[in-house]
C-alpha cells in the first residue's frame, strides 16, 4: 500500500519556511510574544464599572445625585402603585367571588324550583292522560275543543250542537 503514494510528494516538501532553520519549528499564525496561535485580545469586561481617572468636580456630583433621588423617587412610586394594584386586584378577586357564590345559590334555587314545577307538571299531565283513556272518545273530543261563543265570520254553532249532543250520548 505504501507503493501506491510514492508518487506524491511529502506534506512538508515545498513550504517556505523548510529551508530556513529558524523558521523551521515555527508556526507562521502564533503570536511571537506567547508562541500561541491566533492569541486573544485583551477584553474588558463591560459590566465592570469604569475606573475613574479623576474624581468628579461639584457640578457632576449635583447632577449624579440628582439623578440617584430621581431613580430612588421613581422605584418609590413604581412601588406604591404596585401595592395599590396587588390591593385593588386582591379586592376584585373577593368580590368576584362572593359574586360568584350568589349566582351558583340562585342557580341552584332555579333548578330546584324547575323541578318542583316539572314533577307537578309530569302529575298533571299523567292523571290527564289516564282521564282521557277512560272517557268515551266523544268526552275526548269536546275536551279539545274549546265551546265558548266567538265572534267569528263562520257560524259554528250547529257544529257545536252536534258535539255536544254526541258527548252527552257516550
Amino acid at each position: 500500500m505504501s507503493d501506491l503514494f510514492q508518487d506524491y510528494p511529502t506534506p512538508s516538501a515545498g513550504r517556505v519556511f523548510d529551508s530556513d532553520p529558524d523558521l523551521k519549528d515555527s508556526d507562521p499564525f502564533s503570536d511571537p510574544g506567547t508562541g500561541l496561535a491566533f492569541a486573544p485580545a485583551p477584553v474588558q469586561d463591560p459590566f465592570e464599572p469604569a475606573a475613574k481617572d479623576e474624581e468628579l468636580n461639584e457640578e457632576e456630583q449635583e447632577r449624579v445625585q440628582a439623578a440617584e433621588k430621581s431613580y430612588q423617587a421613581m422605584m418609590q412610586r413604581l412601588y406604591e402603585k404596585e401595592q395599590e394594584e396587588r390591593a385593588l386586584k386582591e379586592e376584585k378577586r373577593s368580590e368576584a367571588v362572593g359574586t360568584l357564590g350568589k349566582w351558583k345559590e340562585e342557580r341552584l334555587r332555579q333548578i330546584a324550583q324547575r323541578k318542583a314545577l316539572n314533577r307537578d307538571q309530569e302529575v298533571a299531565f299523567l292523571e290527564a292522560r289516564k282521564a282521557y283513556k277512560a272517557g268515551s272518545p266523544w268526552k275526548n273530543v269536546c275536551s279539545m275543543i274549546d265551546f265558548k261563543e266567538k265572534s267569528d265570520e263562520r257560524d259554528t254553532s250547529r257544529m257545536r250542537t252536534v258535539l255536544l249532543a254526541k258527548k252527552n250520548e257516550a
